[in-house]
């Protein structure tokens, strides 16, 4: 993507937008009669077919949540991504997601079985729930030019109250709806005995 880009500090922009960018290029390599648009469209769609993870961890009390915010967009999420073909499960990608993110370790501390499914845009999203982090945990991303950003935030004031960490509402698009069913998650009382030791 940087390669595409005259500056060496590349704007953002989305993959469609990538797409157009390298177009003109990809018309030189690709068969005739292949019709680009057709191609990507597709490929998005296949895209969804890959499930994603997201691991939510909690301070003790379950008051704040770590939240990540990429170099690339705008978007404030909880670290997490799609699973790789080399990931024989999906903890084994929260593992790998949450160290390359954030750079914690999690492999001793997640539960295979204390999580809540939500599906967006299509995709099928597992979010793992961890409870009881020390909120001064060391975090650092192992993985360069992807995260500008992690911070904690309070659950309380998500999504609704984005002007608190200057921010904008469309900040927090990719985690309106999964907050609402951290909401519910962290209210059912067959939770409790998990997320509030």
């Amino acid at each position: 993507l940087d390669l595409t880009k005259s500056s060496s500090t590349p704007s953002k922009i989305g993959m469609k937008e990538f797409m157009e960018e390298i177009k003109s290029y990809l018309l030189e390599i690709l068969p005739e009669g292949i019709n680009i648009d057709i191609e990507f469209e597709k490929w998005m769609e296949s895209r969804k077919s890959i499930p994603r993870v997201k691991v939510i961890l909690l301070d003790r009390g379950c008051k704040n949540v770590i939240l990540t915010k990429g170099v690339f967009n705008d978007y404030i999420i909880f670290p997490g991504g799609k699973v790789e073909e080399s990931d024989t499960c999906l903890v084994d990608s929260a593992i790998r997601e949450t160290y390359e993110e954030i750079g914690v370790d999690i492999t001793d501390l997640i539960d295979e079985s204390f999580y809540f499914d939500f599906v967006q845009y299509g995709i099928k999203n597992r979010y793992f729930v961890i409870p009881n982090i020390d909120s001064n945990i060391y975090m650092k991303p192992n993985v360069s030019n992807e995260i500008e950003y992690i911070k904690w935030f309070p659950v309380s004031d998500l999504p609704n109250n984005p002007e608190k960490f200057n921010l904008k509402k469309s900040n927090f698009k990719l985690i309106k709806h999964s907050t609402s069913k951290l909401n519910e998650f962290l209210e059912d009382k067959k939770n409790f005995s998990k997320l509030y030791i």
